[in-house]
Parts: structure tokens; C-alpha cells; sequence
């Protein structure tokens, strides 16, 4: 399956974007790319976001709530983004502080049918 053209959307969007992984849903990456600036355990860091996003799902699942379509964490470095893309896999997004978020999640999303294509 080939992401990177894909995942190459998001990371060169000048938006802050550092990296932006899709993985399945125990957390195993399945491609990854990295402008550079956040290099450091980026599947570690697709796999835990992974976690929290089936845990949120469970939650919402169990708690009659309509599925999750994204999960943002603001840090005080950093911001990161998931977003299911099927039931299997998802997206994670890391970017600055500095990034613009609406715009991140807007290239993000505009992106998960183009995902959803190579995957089914």
C-alpha cells in the first residue's frame, strides 16, 4: 500500500506538521513520514495515540455515543491529531505549537478518503 504520496500532503503542508503515521489498530505502523523536525520515536508515538483512540472508541461505543471521528491533544510543545480512517486503521498527525490546527485537520481529513482507497 503506498501512503507516503499521501502522508507527503500533510507533512509538506507548511502548517508546523512534523510527522503523520497510519498504523492499525494495535498500533503497528504501516508507513510513517517525518519532515525532520520530530523524528524521535515516531512509531512509539502512532502506537500510544493508537491506544487512546480505541479506548476513546470503547468508551463512546459503550456509552451509546456516535463513533469518534477524531481525537486532538494539545501539549505545550506540540499538538497531535488521530483520526480513524476504517475499523483497522488510523491516522496520527504531530505538528508545533506553532501549527495552525484547523488547517492540520482540514488537509487531514480532505486526505482519509485518498487513505480509505489505498487501504480497501
Amino acid at each position: 500500500m503506498p501512503f507516503k504520496h499521501i502522508l507527503q500532503e500533510i507533512v509538506s503542508s507548511d502548517l508546523g506538521v512534523c510527522s503523520a503515521i497510519i498504523a492499525d489498530w494495535e498500533g503497528e505502523a504501516v508507513d510513517w513520514l517525518s519532515s525532520g523536525k520530530c523524528d524521535e520515536d515516531i512509531k512509539l508515538f502512532g502506537a500510544h495515540l493508537g491506544i487512546l483512540l480505541n479506548q476513546l472508541c470503547r468508551a463512546a461505543t459503550s456509552g451509546g455515543c456516535d463513533e469518534v471521528k477524531e481525537l486532538s491533544i494539545r501539549l505545550g510543545n506540540a499538538d497531535w491529531f488521530v483520526f480513524p480512517v476504517t475499523s483497522e486503521y488510523y491516522l496520527a498527525v504531530a505538528a508545533t505549537c506553532s501549527g495552525q490546527r484547523a488547517k492540520i485537520c482540514h488537509v487531514a481529513r480532505r486526505c482519509l478518503p485518498k487513505l480509505l482507497n489505498e487501504i480497501v
